[in-house]
C-alpha cells in the first residue's frame, strides 16, 4: 500500500451529493500537494481541465475519457470495476467518493456500486455519507480504526498510518466486545490487544488512544466516532461470495447507514491467525490516551 494520499480519484455522477467527497479528498491530498482526478461517470460530455486550488494546493483534473461508464443500470459492476480500472491506470492511491440513494437507471444506489468499487479497487476508498462535513481546519484530525483482534481487520492499520503520518490524524484503536455474557472473558484481552497495537504506533511517532465498547458493532462504531468528535472510521474488508464483506463482520453497511462520518475502507487479501497478546491490567471499558 503506498505511504501516501498524493493520487486520489473522486467520481462524480453530475448532483451535488455526488460533490460531498470533494472536501474530504481535498483534505487528504492538500497535505500532500496531491492531485485528484475528477471522473464523471453519468455519460455528460465534460471537457478536461486542469487548474491549481489557491488555498489548498491540489491540482484537479476533470477526466473526459470516461464519460461512457454509467450508461444505464445493468452497467453497475461494470462501472465499479472501470472505476477500479481506472484507479490502477492512474496510479491512485485513493477512491473518495459519496454515497447516495437514487432511483432513476444508471445513477449511484448505495449497496450496489459502491460496495462494488470497494470489493473491485485494489486502492482504499473513501465512502462519504449524507450529510458528513469536514472538520475544523478542513482536516481529518481524528480517525476511529475498527479491528476485532483479526490479521484481516488489521489491514486497516496501512491507511491509518498513512493518515497519521500525512495529515497529523490521531487514532482511536476501538474494538466492540460482546454479547454481555463474554465481557468478562474478553475484555481484558481486547485491551491488552489493542495495547500492544498501540505502543507499536506509539514507536512511530503516531498519537494514539485506545477503548473498548461493548454491543452492536455498528452502533458501537458510530456511537464512538460520535462521542470522540472523529473525521472518519477506517475499517477493513475482505471479499467472500461475491460481495464485499467486513473482517469485523458483515457491519459494513449498518456502520455506513448509522455514522455520521466518511467510512475509509480497506480491502484484505491476507490470510493469517488472530494475534496473541499478553493480558494487562487495564480497566474495563476504559479509553487510554497515548499522545506521542
Amino acid at each position: 500500500m503506498s505511504t501516501r494520499f498524493s493520487t486520489i480519484i473522486v467520481p462524480l455522477d453530475g448532483t451535488r451529493s455526488s460533490e460531498r467527497a470533494l472536501a474530504f479528498a481535498k483534505a487528504l491530498a492538500a497535505p500532500a500537494g496531491g492531485e485528484l482526478i475528477l471522473l464523471r461517470v453519468d455519460g455528460s460530455d465534460v471537457p478536461a481541465r486542469r487548474s491549481r486550488g489557491r488555498r489548498t494546493g491540489v491540482f484537479a483534473r476533470v477526466a473526459a475519457a470516461w464519460t461512457e461508464l454509467g450508461a444505464n443500470r445493468r452497467l453497475q459492476e461494470d462501472m465499479a470495476r472501470s472505476i477500479a480500472s481506472v484507479a490502477a491506470r492512474r496510479g491512485a492511491d485513493l477512491l473518495a467518493m459519496s454515497t447516495h440513494a437514487r432511483s432513476a437507471p444508471g445513477q449511484w444506489l448505495l449497496g450496489s456500486v459502491a460496495d462494488q468499487v470497494v470489493r473491485a479497487a485494489d486502492v482504499p476508498v473513501l465512502l462519504v455519507p449524507p450529510g458528513a462535513q469536514v472538520g475544523q481546519g478542513e482536516r481529518l484530525a481524528h480517525a476511529v480504526v475498527a479491528l476485532d483482534g483479526s490479521v484481516h481487520a488489521e489491514a486497516a492499520l496501512g491507511p491509518a498510518r498513512v493518515l497519521a503520518r500525512q495529515c497529523g490524524t490521531r487514532l482511536t484503536l476501538v474494538r466492540v466486545v460482546g454479547p454481555w455474557a463474554e465481557v468478562v472473558r474478553d475484555d481484558r484481552k481486547a485491551l491488552a490487544y489493542l495495547e500492544q497495537l498501540a505502543r507499536e504506533l506509539q514507536a512511530e511517532g503516531i498519537s494514539v488512544a485506545i477503548q473498548t465498547r461493548y454491543g452492536e458493532t455498528a452502533a458501537e462504531l458510530a456511537s464512538s466516532a460520535d462521542e470522540h468528535g472523529a473525521d472518519v472510521i477506517v475499517m477493513a474488508t475482505r471479499a467472500r461470495g461475491g460481495i464485499a464483506r467486513l473482517a469485523l463482520g458483515s457491519v459494513y453497511a449498518a456502520t455506513l447507514r448509522q455514522a455520521r462520518v466518511p467510512l475509509l475502507v480497506v480491502r484484505s487479501k491476507r490470510l493469517g491467525r488472530t494475534r496473541q497478546s499478553t493480558p494487562l491490567e487495564s480497566q474495563s471499558g476504559r479509553l487510554v490516551s497515548a499522545a506521542a
